[in-house]
């Protein structure tokens, strides 16, 4: 997921009206308020995300990034990262590894709020041998050299993934729409304020 911050025509123009007898203020401004509105854009996505999906917001601010804009360079953007995350992380039944015979016969995972939680046949909750994290596996019915049963690890989506999502994606850019026509008034008061003019 990247979403990208600039200014339009019409913003552009204000500026320019307001402020275009201040040597260095239009830009100056504007890029001001396009790095306030890609931060408003970030901390819509830590809120907005774990609305729709079972991940903590802390999850969502470590895999953001953003560019920001400068004076030279108008425009900024907000990128995610990451790959899939681990069904572990998001709401499982049950959610702790149980002995062989205590196992219910389905697992049962959800990764969006809202949903039900879905049955995942031949899947358990496991601590990994190697990392000690815990992990769902799935049984695959298939048999590695040894004749022993192989498991694979399920995944849920990514951060990025959740972030595209249609209602996530667009609370994101009307907040970044809204944020950046309040700081650009913001802005160019403060600069009209300061120079007196």
């Amino acid at each position: 997921m990247r979403g990208i911050v600039v200014v339009n025509d019409e913003q552009i123009e204000l500026a320019k009206l307001m402020l275009g007898h201040i040597p260095g203020a239009v830009p100056k401004a504007l890029s001001n308020a396009i790095n306030r509105s890609v931060e408003g854009a970030q901390t819509e996505a830590t809120r907005k995300a774990p609305e729709e999906y079972h991940v903590r917001s802390r999850d969502i601010l470590a895999s953001c990034f953003i560019k920001r804009s400068s004076p030279r360079r108008l425009i900024a953007y907000l990128k995610a990262s990451g790959t899939a995350r681990p069904l572990s992380i998001f709401k499982v039944s049950p959610s702790m590894p149980v002995s062989y015979w205590d196992r219910p016969n389905i697992l049962k995972a959800a990764t969006r709020k809202g949903e039900g939680l879905k049955g995942i046949s031949k899947a358990f909750v496991e601590f990994g041998r190697k990392t000690g994290n815990m992990h769902v596996l799935q049984r695959t019915g298939d048999r590695d050299a040894n004749g022993k049963e192989e498991v694979r690890i399920l995944y849920g989506p990514s951060l990025p993934q959740m972030l595209g999502n249609d209602r996530v994606q667009r609370d994101i850019t009307q907040r970044a729409m809204i944020t950046m026509d309040t700081r650009l008034d913001h802005e160019m008061n403060r600069l009209l304020a300061r120079y007196g003019k």
